[in-house]
């Protein structure tokens, strides 16, 4: 009767556990649309491939990354009109370092690319989390509680899959909009700023 008892406690949490992740992973998506009204079918896979992948695909010729990051700061205007961090990740801990806000700040560069690096290094890829996502947001379209069409949204998602789930830029309607300038990185490596 014990064991009996404490598989269908544990089963009870892993079923609350689930349930509070997708509620939160909801709140993220209805957040990000609210925010950035032009998104895309690609701007919502991008938005939760980082979520569960991160932005170890960029990370590869870490010299590069650090003279593309110096060059990013020093082509975008200083501005505190957008949040410096944007959790992306249900539980918060993968971030956008938006680059606006962080110029403003008087951020340093080099604590920066530190973070993307200690990022690169610890996070926990998962594929099979960004499929969970994917299907999440696939149960999202079918309700109607985001503004896509169910059937283009899977067929997407199906496409994505097929080709063994591909890092993708921005859509040409959301880069125009908003002009994205941001790094992707774990919360708890983010600098510090005024």
């Amino acid at each position: 009767m014990c064991k009996r008892t404490a598989i269908i406690f544990v089963a009870a949490l892993l079923a609350a556990f689930c349930a509070n992740e997708k509620s939160s992973f909801q709140k993220r998506i209805t957040a990000q649309l609210q925010r950035y009204p032009a998104m895309q079918i690609q701007d919502l896979y991008k938005l939760v491939y980082q979520a569960a992948l991160g932005n170890e695909h960029l990370m590869t010729d870490s010299a590069m990354v650090h003279n593309y990051l110096i060059h990013e700061l020093e082509s975008v205007q200083a501005s505190s009109a957008e949040p410096l961090l944007e959790e992306i990740s249900p539980d918060g801990a993968v971030v956008r370092l938006n680059l606006r806000p962080f110029k403003a700040r008087h951020g340093d560069h080099r604590v920066l690319f530190q973070a993307m690096m200690q990022t690169s290094r610890t996070f926990q890829k998962s594929s099979e989390r960004l499929a969970q996502y994917l299907s999440h947001l696939e149960q999202m379209a079918n309700s109607g509680a985001i503004p896509f069409d169910a059937v283009t949204v899977k067929s997407y998602f199906r496409a994505m899959r097929q080709k063994g789930y591909p890092a993708v830029h921005h859509s040409t309607a959301y880069g125009e909009k908003y002009s994205p300038a941001y790094r992707v990185i774990l919360k708890k490596y983010a600098p510090s700023l005024k």
